[in-house]
């Protein structure tokens, strides 16, 4: 399964320390669950924790459906 997100043409990848949560701020198990929802024009928020590299996304920390 693809877990990368391609957000106005940035693609975002996303692992296993990768953090999901629904609308409402709870934890959605998995990135299967969370891809399953997701769909083309949906809202989301990520969040990329400070490693070093503040000018690239290397890997997505957290992803929020937004609601």
């Amino acid at each position: 399964m693809d877990r990368t997100l391609q957000i106005l043409g940035v693609e975002i990848p996303t692992d296993d320390e990768t953090e999901y949560e629904d609308e409402n701020g709870k934890p959605i198990p998995g990135a299967a669950e969370f891809f399953g929802r997701l769909k083309v024009g949906d809202m989301v928020e990520v969040k990329d924790e400070a490693d070093g590299n503040e000018f690239q996304i290397d890997v997505a920390d957290e992803v929020e459906f937004e609601g």
